[in-house]
């Protein structure tokens, strides 16, 4: 239970040790999600970013922009995916939760199995982008490993879940802080998370490769 926590922590030091570079990095990715096309390499970039800030090694602008360009187009295939499963979920589960008159009552059951997938949907996403940039996996390896890694360790991922979306409300009271840094916190704390799992189920990290 408290090692998530600690994590979340470990966390939030690292990320104060860069402040400056993940302020200007995290104003720069909203930006481009405003702009849409480049929204999912310049997330990319932040992980990419974070990684090596997770692995205790040097960072700069240049990272970023490294980030960016290697991981471009699998970076917007793992977010469209994300959000084409995102939208089916939702609906499903508002589907099923008042399903029109001419189905059986009984399947409002299957609004609460469609609720689990969301929570699950929600525990990949902790994952991806660092097993992405970590294990330069194509897009089934990484999304089941993703998958993997959130229901083997349920109560880390759950317990970690939590207190990503409490510092992500905290960083919303004053609005800049959300602006400023919530979305680097989020990538250095996930990023630490895989370090941490894959040494907790004796993984080898692959080495850190561009892709081809």
């Amino acid at each position: 239970m408290t090692r998530p926590l600690r994590i979340a922590w470990l966390g939030l030091k690292a990320s104060y040790e860069e402040m400056l570079l993940l302020a200007i990095l995290s104003l720069l990715v909203w930006v481009c999600w405003l702009l849409i096309i480049p929204g999912p390499p310049a997330t990319a970039g932040l992980y990419y970013v974070a990684h090596r800030i997770a692995t205790e090694r040097r960072v700069n602008f240049d990272l970023f922009k490294e980030g960016f360009r290697l991981y471009f187009v699998r970076s917007w295939i793992i977010s469209g995916i994300s959000l084409v499963l995102l939208v089916v979920l939702v609906a499903g589960f508002f589907f099923y939760l008042a399903p029109p008159l001419r189905f059986p009552q009984w399947m409002q059951v299957l609004s609460v199995v469609i609720l689990y997938m969301l929570v699950a949907w929600f525990a990949i996403q902790l994952y991806l982008f660092p097993a992405l940039i970590e294990q330069d996996l194509r897009i089934w390896p990484l999304f089941r490993n993703a998958l993997y890694l959130a229901l083997a360790s349920p109560i880390f991922t759950g317990v970690l879940l939590l207190a990503l979306a409490f510092i992500v409300l905290l960083c919303g009271v004053t609005t800049i802080l959300l602006f400023l840094i919530a979305p680097a916190l989020v990538a250095v704390i996930s990023s630490l998370a895989l370090q941490d799992r894959l040494i907790f189920f004796r993984v080898k990290p692959a080495p850190t490769t561009a892709p081809d």
